[in-house]
């Protein structure tokens, strides 16, 4: 990952597409960090204000859908 860059992991409280998919979120936070990224986990609705702001500064958000888990 070339610079740092700031990627938000946005929880959606709705149930995967597929049954049975999952995304184990702490390891992806993990790799993402040891990339170079500053990465924080919100969940969906959860301080909307903060959220648009960080959008307009360059983040990255990153929607997934399931259990809160980073």
């Amino acid at each position: 990952m070339t610079g740092s860059k700031k990627i938000l992991l946005i929880h959606a409280p709705h149930k995967p597409v597929k049954a049975g998919e999952s995304i184990n979120l702490s390891r992806l936070a993990d790799a993402l960090r040891a990339r170079g990224a500053e990465v924080e986990s919100l969940a969906f609705g959860e301080r909307v204000d903060y959220l648009l702001d960080q959008f307009e500064a360059g983040a990255l958000p990153v929607v997934f859908r399931g259990e809160q888990g980073a």
